[in-house]
């Protein structure tokens, strides 16, 4: 039933128009809900202030030229439904006959109109088809399993899912989350907090402000002219970063990173694996660096304080600042003062340089040629006899028996070959020591069975056919018949273990990377833990060399509790975890050096749900947190300060909360280093089972949950 207040129109013309045209008034629907297997969806905004919806049907392939052009017709192959429940708007259309209207390639596409000053919120699921969203205001949940997705000047929040199809963001100012498996990613002139993740294809961004995410699995990111946060990182392919202005985080395991920094924010935190990384900054600035590489190559900086070595810069330019941490694990790190000309894309080197094999790269020795011309012999000397006796057979003469009798007894010795070379791989040649024994004993026995199989021919088949007048050269021919299984059986048992030989080695190949990757993350995470250790040991010294002359029994008393808590470095020098009571331990300590700093005005409390003692966390993981609330939070309030760690259990996973109550997270916060080594170092340990949050809301704590 539909309501009084809604208008109806069906059109029976041509099908480039709508079908059915329906509209409401917008005051009573809050929601619109469209689902459809197979067809478009364009949601846009304009000036009414009612919802309008059309429908249309399209027919494409062999049958729209052999079937009825009657649009009515093709529309009562489908269920629409277009109702009004409550503030919930339905749209939906499925095919009475799935399958069979698929194989027609007929569709339903929806164009929806909605006022471009409300807000409402929508949800589209699709299996196949483009999704278009268009002058829209409010919330927006999206998403097709083969389509494409196109956002144009959108406000609000927009969660956007493909899985076969790329996406295209432009002019919007919107939240805007969109993930594409098979696809590649375009945004531009757009702002707002923007995440995109694609798994095989690269990520395009241009002049895009506020703070942005990306993430390749297997793809390239370039970005251009972008004013605020950004943080990408791809597995397999490079960054490329222009006219940055503000705070970047990019990692890539398997590429190069180019960086062209023009306002530097609070951090500059790049990392490559397997690549060079090469940075344009301003180098005027204030800035705590932390640099490492095979090489790197750097300009003096003025009024730099630490170590400037040929692969790692540590220290402070103009008593500190910008937060820049690069390093290249496996690369060389150059970092230029201006823009130059040598400083180019990655993707213009590719596509300028004309890739030369070296000479003899094709290199085939004698041996190679000949075994390359005797299995090509061989596979059409076989393929012509083949098509010989097959026409052979054809015909119905004298002969054509003995045809019959020749591909039989070519079967059969194929047969014996291809079992015997089985069976002796399988149970005989693993007891065999010698390889030239191995292939005496499988012609031995390849003769055997042949002789077999021939005498069993002429039992069931030659007996009765006459075949004339033989002599002494025929029966030297049908003996020398006899070997061709032996033949055979060699070269199929020479090429097995050909392939065994070759998965060996890759298989051997598996293992040694599987070991080196193994390495390589144990050699991560022992770096992570160097990196920890004197950031907070380099905050403890100085607070005690504030103390020394105001008051020498804190002093003291901070020199014992950080020699405590230098012993509990010691102790964890060579294992990646502890247990959850001993990690309350150096917090304990660490929390005590900073009451006699801080005095009355810190307090903390430190709560273990029972049978959590024992659990195994990363090392050093709480730490650090509580050091950032220490510096970022209670240091910033003049009254009381408290700081409050939970550890918990909740479905399976261990929750770890670390709250304070100084001022809220600026809105450009950043994690800091502590932080976003504490990040990378469950990265490493867990993937992706472990997350890691921030809340900025009334309560403000950090939450790390690690499954249990």
């Amino acid at each position: 039933m539909l309501p009084s207040s809604c208008s109806w129109k069906r059109k029976s013309n041509a099908m480039s128009g709508p079908e059915i045209v329906k509209s409401w008034p917008s005051e009573g629907i809050r929601r619109i809900e469209t689902e459809s297997l197979f067809g478009n969806v364009h949601l846009r905004g304009h000036e009414s202030n009612k919802i309008r919806v059309e429908v249309s049907v399209r027919r494409s392939g062999w049958q729209f030229w052999i079937a009825s052009h009657n649009s009515q017709t093709v529309l009562d192959n489908f269920n629409i439904h277009l109702e009004q429940q409550g503030e919930v708007l339905l749209i939906k259309a499925f095919p009475k006959n799935g399958m069979i209207n698929w194989l027609r390639f007929i569709s339903v596409h929806f164009r929806i109109l909605v006022p471009q000053n409300r807000a409402l919120e929508t949800t589209i699921r699709l299996e196949a088809g483009n999704i278009r969203l268009e002058d829209c205001l409010g919330k927006h949940q999206v998403s097709t399993g083969a389509g494409m997705l196109r956002l144009e000047r959108l406000k609000g929040e927009v969660d956007g899912r493909t899985s076969a199809g790329s996406i295209d963001i432009r002019h919007c100012k919107a939240n805007i989350t969109a993930q594409t498996s098979a696809g590649t990613i375009e945004a531009r002139d757009s702002e707002g907090t923007i995440t995109l993740t694609t798994s095989a294809g690269t990520i395009e961004m241009y002049s895009l402000v506020g703070n942005i995410y990306a993430t390749s699995s297997a793809g390239t990111i370039e970005a251009r002219d972008i004013d605020g946060i950004l943080k990408v990182s791809t597995s397999a392919g490079t960054i490329e970063v222009r006219d940055m202005k503000g705070s970047l985080g990019a990692s890539t395991n398997l590429g190069t990173i180019e960086a062209e920094i023009v306002a530097p924010g609070e951090f500059l935190h790049l990392e490559s694996q397997a690549g060079n990384i090469d940075v344009q900054m301003p180098v005027s600035k204030g800035m705590d660096l932390h640099i490492s590489g095979t090489v790197v190559r750097a300009p003096r900086f003025e009024h730099f304080e630490g170590i400037f070595e040929r692969n790692r810069i540590e220290g402070k330019v103009k008593e500190g600042g910008i937060a820049v941490h690069i390093r290249a694990n496996a690369g060389n790190v150059r970092i230029g003062s201006s823009r130059s000309g040598t400083f180019r894309s990655i993707n213009k080197t590719l596509k300028d340089h004309t890739f030369t094999l070296p000479p003899g790269f094709f290199h085939l020795d004698l041996k190679g040629v000949l075994l390359a011309f005797g299995i090509c012999l061989m596979l059409t000397y076989g393929v012509s006899s083949i098509m010989y006796f097959s026409i052979e057979l054809t015909h119905n003469n004298a002969l054509s028996d003995i045809y019959l009798g020749v591909v039989i007894g070519n079967v059969i010795n194929a047969v014996t070959a291809l079992a015997l070379v089985f069976a002796f791989t399988k149970y005989l040649a693993h007891h065999i020591r010698h390889n030239w024994v191995k292939y005496l004993v499988l012609n031995v026995l390849a003769f055997v069975f042949s002789i077999l199989g021939q005498l069993l021919l002429i039992l069931v088949y030659w007996q009765y056919i006459e075949i004339g007048d033989s002599n002494e050269n025929t029966l030297s021919l049908s003996f020398l018949y006899m070997f061709i299984p032996c033949f055979v059986t060699s070269i199929y048992f020479f090429f097995w273990q050909r392939s065994q030989q070759i998965t060996r080695k890759i298989s051997e190949q598996e293992f040694q990377l599987v070991s080196l990757e193994k390495l390589k993350t144990r050699a991560e995470l022992d770096a992570l833990q160097a990196r920890i250790n004197p950031h907070f040991l380099y905050n403890s010294l100085n607070s005690i060399a504030g103390l020394v002359h105001e008051d020498a029994d804190k002093a003291e008393r901070m020199t014992l509790l950080l020699s405590r808590l230098f012993r509990f470095t010691i102790g964890t020098k060579d294992q990646h975890f502890n247990t959850v009571e001993h990690e309350l331990d150096i917090v304990r300590t660490y929390l005590d050096i900073e009451q006699v700093r801080f005095g009355n005005r810190l307090t903390y409390n430190l709560e273990v749900e029972e049978g959590l003692s024992q659990v195994k966390i990363p090392v050093f993981l709480l730490q650090p947190i509580v050091e950032n609330a220490i510096k970022h939070g209670i240091s910033k309030i003049s009254g009381d300060g408290r700081i409050e760690v939970k550890i918990t259990r909740s479905n399976n996973r261990i929750v770890l909360s670390i709250h304070d109550n100084g001022p809220a997270f600026q809105e450009n916060f950043f994690t800091g280093y502590g932080l976003q080594s504490i990040q990378d170092k469950i990265k490493l340990l867990y993937g992706e089972q472990a997350t890691f949050d921030i809340q900025n809301n009334d309560y403000k704590q950090v939450i790390i949950q690690l499954p249990c």
